[in-house]
């Protein structure tokens, strides 16, 4: 078994590969693929291609595929229930979230993490994504054949990172009366940022808002005409941050100042942020932690400790119970992607948040690919079955009835018409009179033809109908033969006599037309000429 987690971001699509194992499991693999940052193509298309041919190396039966929503296609909202029972939870969710969350319910999927117990219930972390986001995806890894096990959400995934994902919820029964500072997870993407807040290493918010690498490619292309590739390349390998502009050049002070104009916006964001929740919670901001490629522009922390006033340092994570045997890796762009994975290796007690419930719900993959290709087929044949099988009982019934029927019938024709008396051997002697007609109407037809047939004679009669007559005429025919159809003829003429005229008298008596010349044994005389002809006549009523 595999289990894969996918990370589809603007910019590029990241795989961790987990197999599972007693302890937890172990990454075996680590992909990325960068996507064109060209705007006349299609990046739906290309992420479509990449997926599919992925998915072509992977066995069907032994992946389960875990996806999830980027931060802006889920609503999370801190709740609190005065019970513990998690079917309980689930069932109240869409009644609490229904005035807290930017759509509907009635076209929403909720799910809850658990965050701890309290003595008075539960305090949780409500996610709730809208059915057209899950249809959405579904279609698009459909497109891929991809079919995901579970659909999670992108930010929660990081949680499996900091947490203990394998252990029951914290039962907290003594609320601290000085908390401690809040901590802050930055995870700067493409073109968002996400914001997990912990206090007392539990989960108490999570903020999202539209800043990104995005931001610094697009100022930097502006500002050297550069084109968005060589733009990223440029600041995947040459940028930085002065934190002091002594022995700087001025093109070197001039880039840093404009990564910098950029990342101001973005530390006002975060200022903005942390008011609210130092306001919301009454705790100050501790630490900040990032993770990210753009984290690591060189000084980027720093700078950003100096603007927020906050301790800023790269996020270091050890995931509990999870193996890296793969060198290839990358902490800053893969950590969504494991922690997608994680969610496919966790158990009942602390489960995977997942918006694939209802009618979303996987099923069997092989039953459904079965389902899809011959459910139809299979209910037609049901109803053909279960069609012939009570007609062939009422059929059955109906022929019983009418072969008892017609052997009455029969039995009384028989009685009148043949005149048969007695029950003893009437069907032998129904069979001999009935042998008897069959006889009697043969001969009849026998009669018949043999009174439609021309004989010998009426072909004769026809013949001499169309021979001159007389002795003027010169023809003397000295061999008359019918064979069946065939007609064969000879005799004698006058030189002076056209057989050529009588050969086209004797094509009227002809079938088709057609009068065959003979060779014959007669021989001529200084007087006379021989001929033979031979043609097919027509022997049956109504010939010519």
């Amino acid at each position: 078994m595999k289990i894969i987690g996918i990370d589809i971001g603007s910019y590029k699509i990241k795989i961790v590969e987990i197999h599972p194992n007693s302890s937890g499991g172990e990454v075996t693999h680590y992909e990325e693929h960068k996507l064109s940052q060209d705007p006349n193509k299609d990046r739906q298309i290309e992420i479509l291609d990449f997926l599919r041919n992925y998915e072509e190396t992977q066995d069907l039966d032994g992946v389960h595929y875990i996806v999830g929503a980027n931060p802006f296609q889920v609503a999370h909202r801190k709740l609190s229930f005065p019970f513990k029972e998690r079917h309980s939870i689930l069932k109240s969710l869409a009644i609490e979230l229904e005035d807290n969350i930017p759509f509907s319910i009635d076209n929403a999927v909720f799910d809850a993490k658990v965050l701890k117990y309290t003595q008075e219930g539960a305090e949780v972390f409500a996610s709730a994504c809208p059915l057209s986001v899950v249809e959405s995806i579904l279609e698009e890894l459909q497109n891929c054949k991809i079919e995901p096990h579970i659909l999670s959400s992108q930010t929660l995934a990081l949680t499996n990172l900091l947490e203990d994902w394998q252990a029951l919820p914290p039962d907290v029964k003594n609320i601290p009366t000085t908390p401690k500072p809040m901590e802050v997870i930055l995870n700067i993407g493409h073109k968002y940022t996400s914001a997990l807040v912990y206090r007392d290493k539990i989960l108490t918010d999570v903020r999202s808002f539209h800043w990104g690498g995005e931001k610094l490619i697009q100022a930097i292309t502006l500002k050297y005409k550069i084109t968005l590739p060589e733009a990223y390349t440029n600041l995947q390998k040459n940028s930085f941050l002065l934190i002091q502009n002594e022995e700087a050049t001025e093109e070197q002070i001039s880039y840093s100042d404009l990564l910098k104009n950029e990342i101001d916006k973005f530390a006002h964001e975060l200022l903005l942020i942390f008011l609210e929740l130092k306001s919301q919670h009454q705790v100050e901001i501790g630490k900040i932690y990032t993770t990210g490629k753009v984290s690591s522009i060189k000084n980027f922390n720093p700078y950003l400790t100096q603007k927020l006033e906050v301790a800023t340092g790269p996020l270091s994570f050890n995931p509990k119970s999870i193996q890296l045997s793969t060198d290839h890796f990358d902490a800053q762009s893969g950590a969504v992607a494991l922690g997608l994975a994680i969610e496919g290796l966790k158990k009942p007690r602390n489960p995977a948040t997942n918006f694939l419930k209802g009618e979303y719900a996987r099923q069997n993959s092989q039953f459904k690919y079965f389902k899809e290709k011959w459910g139809k087929s299979l209910a037609y044949l049901m109803l053909v079955i279960v069609t012939l099988t009570i007609g062939g009982i009422i059929r059955d019934n109906l022929s019983t009835q009418m072969i008892d029927e017609a052997q009455d019938t029969l039995k009384n024709q028989a009685k009148s018409v043949a005149n048969i008396k007695g029950a003893r051997g009437f069907q032998s002697k129904i069979k001999k009179y009935i042998n008897d007609q069959k006889k009697l109407e043969k001969l009849n037809e026998l009669q018949a033809n043999v009174d439609k047939v021309n004989s010998a004679m009426d072909i004769l009669g026809q013949l001499a109908n169309i021979t001159p007559t007389g002795k003027s005429s010169g023809i003397n025919i000295k061999l008359f033969d019918l064979v069946d159809e065939t007609l064969t003829i000879e005799g004698i003429a006058n030189k002076s006599f056209s057989l050529t005229n009588f050969e086209n008298s004797l094509k009227s008596l002809s079938i088709n037309k057609k009068v065959i010349k003979k060779s014959t044994q007669i021989a001529p005389t200084t007087t006379h000429k021989p001929f033979a002809f031979q043609l097919k006549v027509k022997r049956t009523e109504g010939g010519l």
